[in-house]
């Protein structure tokens, strides 16, 4: 699932903030697109096996595909809900079960103070490759759909 909101950048708020909800699942508001590996170690603190990455626009991950075992989206939702307000994403951690990672690409793309970003999430049963970023202009995030 993919979805597009404004992110603000600067400001002195901090890069990102991530917070629990009372139904367990995992608020995530991204205020600047820098240090994805340490977001992605307090969301291991908080339970939930993941590799995050940012993807500037005009570019992807490779190699791809980056798993050589999905779970099917429909076995595995690991939804990301758009943000009401802000910059904030939700996520259920239940949806990754034991051996599994969630995988979170966060695309943006700054423009004035301004980033678009979208996210891609996915579920592995197995190693994930690590993000090498490449040029590929329009890109969609997650797995080549070819």
């Amino acid at each position: 699932m993919a979805v597009a909101v404004p992110l603000v950048f600067g400001g002195g708020a901090p890069a990102y903030a991530i917070t629990r909800n009372a139904d367990g699942t995992i608020q995530i508001s991204i205020n600047e697109a820098k240090n994805p590996k340490a977001l992605q170690a307090d969301l291991e603190k908080m339970g939930l096996r993941a590799v995050v990455d940012f993807i500037p626009n005009g570019k992807r991950c490779s190699p791809q595909p980056r798993s050589a075992s999905w779970v099917p989206r429909e076995e595995a939702k690991l939804t990301v809900f758009p943000p009401t307000e802000g910059s904030a994403f939700t996520i259920d951690p239940a949806a990754v079960k034991e051996g599994q990672t969630a995988v979170l690409e966060f695309g943006f793309n700054q423009n004035d103070g301004w980033a678009v970003a979208g996210v891609w999430s996915g579920i592995s049963n197995g190693p994930v490759a690590e993000c090498t970023l490449v040029d590929s202009p329009g890109a969609p995030l997650g797995p080549d759909p070819a």
